[in-house]
C-alpha cells in the first residue's frame, strides 16, 4: 500500500489449485464480490493515489485470475 512490495507468492497458482479442488466452481461473481469487498475496505481506510493504485491492481488481478481459470477449465 505504501510503495513497498513485500509479497512474493504465486497467487494465480494458488487460486487455480483451489478452483480445481472445488470442482472448477469459482466463477466471475466470486471475483466481483471480492472486488466489491476490496474496494469498500480500501476506500474506508485509505484515499488518494495509494488507494486508487491498490484498487486498480486488484481489478487487474481479478481479470487475470478469472481469465486463467477459465482457460484452465477447457
Amino acid at each position: 500500500m505504501h510503495g513497498k512490495r513485500v509479497y512474493n507468492g504465486r497467487p494465480g497458482a494458488i487460486h487455480l489449485g483451489v478452483d480445481m479442488k472445488a470442482g472448477y466452481k469459482i466463477e466471475r461473481f466470486h471475483f466481483e464480490r471480492w472486488l466489491e469487498l476490496w474496494r469498500k475496505n480500501i476506500n474506508d481506510q485509505f484515499c488518494g493515489e495509494h488507494a486508487d493504485r491498490a484498487i486498480a491492481l486488484a481489478e487487474n488481478l481479478a481479470v487475470n485470475f478469472l481469465r486463467n481459470m477459465t482457460m484452465n477449465k477447457r
